[in-house]
């Protein structure tokens, strides 16, 4: 059960667990301040916009204003480093509500991600068919098992040190699963590719994953 608060909140995920529509949700549920068209400003596409100053993660903390963290998933430059660094030391001392999104079926996860890397396709928008046909026919360097299982135990490394600073800090959060957000959101929000998914298939690479998560931390503390 997802429980709704009315104050500001930083959702922590990964990639393709349906954070952004369940961001916008639940903040339009709850009434919350939010920045309009940058919900996620610690992206390295938004800390620096095209025409604005640099984002400064202290000036949105300070003003309660609530953004989404992508735990796993951010390539960071300098600066964007500098404003993480900020971001985990500013948020303990700060009356924010906490909100950490995870997706069990990790394999699930997995094709998803492999499909948005290799065509750039991330949302409806984004669609092109011409890119859909054959895609595992094209780079997918990201089905590496290597890279999928080390990027997976990134993931779930940050969420247990995340959940130790809130605990150790008293500070409220909630864990919810994508299923349950699907529930939450109330309407089909997917980008349609998912049968597109089904060219691809490994189900080595889908063990490893599987014995990683049931078998981590996290999975245990749930």
């Amino acid at each position: 059960m997802i429980k709704d608060y009315n104050k500001p909140f930083i959702l922590w995920a990964s990639p393709r667990t349906g954070s952004s529509a369940f961001f916008y949700e639940y903040a339009e549920r709850n009434n919350i301040k939010i920045m309009e068209h940058n919900h996620e400003p610690l992206s390295p596409l938004n800390t620096h916009l095209k025409g604005d100053l640099p984002i400064d993660i202290e000036e949105i903390l300070m003003k309660g204003i609530s953004f989404k963290f992508m735990l796993e998933g951010y390539k960071q430059e300098p600066y964007e480093a500098y404003q993480i660094l900020k971001l985990y030391n500013m948020f303990p001392a700060l009356d924010y509500n906490h909100i950490i999104l995870y997706r069990k079926d990790v394999y699930a996860r997995h094709k998803s991600l492999l499909f948005a890397l290799t065509t750039d396709i991330w949302h409806q928008k984004h669609f092109d068919e011409s890119k859909c046909k054959n895609w595992t026919k094209l780079d997918t360097w990201p089905a590496n098992h290597k890279y999928a299982t080390g990027k997976l135990k990134s993931a779930l490394k940050k969420s247990i040190e995340l959940i130790d600073k809130l605990e150790e800090a008293s500070l409220d959060y909630q864990i919810v699963e994508f299923e349950d957000v699907c529930r939450y959101i109330g309407k089909d929000t997917s980008q349609g590719t998912k049968h597109y998914y089904n060219d691809y298939e490994d189900l080595e690479l889908k063990q490893k994953l599987e014995d990683i998560f049931y078998g981590h931390e996290f999975y245990k503390r749930l």
